[in-house]
């Protein structure tokens, strides 16, 4: 029954984030949908306490959706938003390290402490990598690559949505 229910937990979880990443694809990519401009410090307040929650919910970080919810709300481009999606990101993934640290939990990740430690410098140099290129392309260009890799990362995660329902 816990296989099943796992099963059918990453099945929803893939399901929603196929679902925000359709929207993102068709948002991103629309000439016509409106943006807004907002300034209230409360909504602000309320709109990362959302997107934190999604990111941390979800297990994905939330960079799409982050993005997207930035450049929807706040009127931001992609590149910008691509600035204050890493940062949303990064509290809120600080915020569960915290907690892995606070109750001690980290046995489950002493196997893969090597890995983790590979990819987290590999991910440094990958973030300045592309910190110089979103400051060398153009809006038109990012927006075209994050569509091909959005829809790559959808078509991923219809594929994990069914075999979730059917394991």
């Amino acid at each position: 029954m816990a296989r099943l229910n796992g099963s059918i937990v990453k099945g929803v979880q893939a399901v929603i984030i196929a679902a925000f990443i359709i929207f993102v694809l068709f948002y991103v990519n629309s000439k016509s949908i409106k943006s807004f401009k907002i300034k209230n410090p409360v909504v602000i307040v309320l709109v990362g306490l959302m997107l934190g929650l999604m990111s941390a919910f979800l297990g994905i970080g939330g960079g799409p959706i982050n993005t997207t919810f930035l450049v929807l709300l706040f009127s931001f481009t992609l590149k910008e938003s691509a600035v204050y999606s890493v940062a949303i990101i990064f509290f809120s993934q600080l915020s569960q390290l915290i907690t892995i640290f606070i109750n001690n939990r980290f046995e489950p990740y002493r196997e893969y402490l090597p890995i983790i430690l590979i990819a987290m410098a590999v991910s440094v140099i990958g973030g300045l990598i592309g910190s110089r290129l979103n400051k060398k392309l153009s809006n038109k260009v990012i927006t075209v690559i994050f569509s091909v890799v959005l829809a790559f990362v959808a078509v991923i995660n219809i594929y994990n949505a069914v075999m979730g329902f059917i394991a």
